[in-house]
């Protein structure tokens, strides 16, 4: 199997909990008339709004941790693992690009059993006034609830990563490519913005609001 994924190194991770479950106020994309988009924070540089209208839902959140040994890509889309980096300074980008890369790239063969992994993209996230410095801008936490990839986006992705002959070549030998964000607290532990999760299972696709990314 190879393997391509993308991680962020924010400062809103895996969620920390004094309690086993929080009811709290999540926000969703409804559906419209019209194509649902957002712009990127490649294009504008810091905040980004959609043009489609949102509403906020009380829901339960549980803790993760307990049931970390029965989470699986496979079944719920999620896992949880204990990981010590060696290195320090997560806001160096020149140790994100080597050092940090190459731990992420072992840690996701130890835990899939993956033949390749590709890092293709690294995401810092702060819920400061102003987010935190990226690459492509200021970046905060996610606010609405959301997929990163669908059916037809994340192919299309492979392909710009790993062109499209390598794609074509992992899939006629049998092989298969995963798509996987991988989370870590900068600092911790986490009070504010915790990162919360959905099982896979849980989510019908009649429900998710086809969104273009400008």
């Amino acid at each position: 199997m190879e393997l391509a994924i993308s991680y962020s190194a924010p400062a809103v991770p895996l969620l920390y909990l004094n309690t086993e479950e929080v009811r709290t106020s999540l926000t969703f994309g409804l559906p419209q008339d019209g194509p649902a988009s957002y712009p990127s924070v490649g294009l504008t540089g810091g905040v980004t709004i959609g043009n489609y209208e949102t509403e906020d839902q009380l829901v339960t959140v549980h803790d993760m941790r307990p049931m970390a040994g029965a989470l699986s890509l496979d079944r719920q889309g999620i896992m949880l693992h204990g990981h010590l980096s060696k290195v320090d300074d997560l806001y160096d980008d020149a140790a994100i690009l080597g050092a940090y890369d190459r731990e992420i790239e072992d840690l996701l063969i130890a835990a899939t059993g993956a033949g390749r992994v590709v890092v293709f993209d690294r995401t810092r996230r702060s819920d400061g006034s102003d987010g935190i410095a990226n690459p492509d801008g200021q970046r905060g936490p996610a606010t609405r609830v959301h997929v990163d990839y669908t059916v037809k986006s994340g192919p299309h992705r492979a392909r710009d990563i790993l062109g499209g002959a390598e794609v074509d070549r992992i899939l006629a030998t049998g092989g298969s490519i995963m798509q996987i964000n991988v989370r870590r607290p900068i600092k911790g532990p986490i009070q504010r913005s915790p990162l919360a999760l959905a099982d896979a299972a849980s989510i019908e696709p009649a429900d998710l609001l086809p969104t273009g990314r400008v």
